[in-house]
């Protein structure tokens, strides 16, 4: 049997829509990227929450970024509203430059990113108009 999910985005100021997942106990504010290739959350957040990296990255870039180390985590239990995405690979990634960035529009800093891996698996389906993200596991 299939479960739904609605989210709640925020459209910020800067334009980008934001969203609430939950990892390690701490309510993480994640950027929802169509174009990204995967889920990731800044290095210094999982320092924090005391999660482990493996110990071999691999170079990553995209549209207007240079090349970017990308580290899987370990263990996770990332988790979406009640869908619990422990199973995907999450990736850390140095956010940094986005932080800088949304400072200067005056945007709160976020976490990091929910990316195309995890919409494609849960069929997500975006309404701009409710301003909500709907999943599908």
């Amino acid at each position: 049997m299939a479960t739904c999910v609605l989210l709640p985005l925020t459209r910020e100021k800067s334009g980008h829509l934001t969203l609430s997942a939950d990892l390690a106990g701490k309510t993480l504010r994640l950027i929802l990227d169509t174009g990204a290739g995967v889920t990731a959350v800044d290095p210094g957040v999982l320092k924090s929450l005391g999660l482990s990296l493996v110990s071999r990255s691999r170079k990553s870039g995209g549209v207007g970024s240079s090349t970017m180390n990308l580290t899987r985590v370990r263990e996770h239990d990332l988790r979406l509203g009640g869908l619990d995405l422990s199973g995907i690979r999450l990736m850390a990634l140095d956010f940094t430059h986005v932080n800088e960035a949304l400072a200067r529009e005056k945007v709160a800093r976020i976490d990091g990113v929910l990316g195309a891996d995890v919409l494609w698996k849960l069929h997500a389906q975006i309404d701009y108009r409710r301003q909500c993200l709907l999943l599908l596991s």
